[in-house]
């Protein structure tokens, strides 16, 4: 049994890589397509390749990350919780303060962590994150306060450095909050000036000169079209990757494809 043929790498241009592939399939590559379509612009090939980093990442990861966050931003809720829970057992309050104290220090930790993302030019977060924030506020302020008054009412050891880490939450938190809205009023609309890795792509094609986009519309086009002639893809194909932005079609051949992939199940 042969081997599969490894896919053909990029071209100077499309028609040159839809002639490479001629009646080949297996080693057509929609990425490869693409870097082809776009590799006579270094201004759209490395915000391209930027773009597509999150494509690689593993789908797995990406949504333990996404429950991570999630839970992390809660963390200003669940302390007060904790804290009421402890003062009402009438048990020593050692380890409610404890975990209050670990999980006020993490979700510091975390939005350090954000406002260090924000510097290196991350998209703003959505306004309902801006919206989690702000009334996290007043939770991390009222355990703060539980805390002082475990501290005064019920002396533990635990119970000033619970406090301070309360604040430290409630204040970290404050800035995150002014920062981002100043950052979203910055960007004024998710098309202006998107500091995103996707955004910036976008940004990018807008700044193509008409005839430069004519160009790269004709090159993609007649490769297409050579494709499609030389049964490399389908006619449907061919209309949904000459559809997709300029910039967007290795990211639409890999949509359609965790589709399908979740079609078979």
């Amino acid at each position: 049994m042969t081997e599969p043929s490894a896919p053909v790498a990029a071209r100077p241009t499309a028609n040159e890589y839809a002639r490479a592939v001629s009646g080949d399939a297996g080693r057509f590559d929609w990425t490869e397509f693409e870097r082809s379509l776009l590799s006579r612009r270094a201004d759209l090939l490395a915000p391209w390749e930027s773009a597509l980093r999150d494509l690689r990442a593993p789908r797995r990861a990406s949504a333990w990350r996404g429950a991570g966050v999630f839970v992390l931003s809660i963390v200003p809720f669940v302390v007060p919780g904790l804290l009421v829970i402890g003062i009402r057992t009438d048990q020593p309050l050692a380890g409610w303060l404890a975990a209050a104290l670990v999980l006020s220090l993490a979700h510091v930790v975390f939005r350090l962590v954000q406002l260090r993302a924000a510097r290196r030019g991350a998209a703003p977060d959505a306004p309902q994150g801006l919206v989690l924030a702000g009334v996290s506020v007043a939770f991390a302020v009222l355990a703060a306060v539980l805390a002082a008054l475990i501290a005064i009412q019920r002396p533990q050891p635990l119970a000033l450095p619970a406090a301070a880490a309360a604040v430290a939450m409630a204040a970290v938190l404050v800035i995150w909050v002014v920062a981002e809205r100043r950052r979203s009023r910055a960007a004024g609309t998710a098309d202006a000036a998107p500091g995103d890795a996707v955004g910036a792509l976008r940004a990018a094609v807008d700044g193509l000169a008409p005839n430069d986009r004519a160009a790269i519309e004709r090159d993609r086009d007649g490769a297409l079209e050579l494709l499609v002639r030389n049964g490399v893809c389908s006619d449907a194909e061919r209309r949904d990757a000459a559809d997709a932005p300029l910039g967007g079609i290795a990211r639409w051949a890999w949509a359609a494809g965790r589709r399908a992939s979740d079609a078979r199940g």
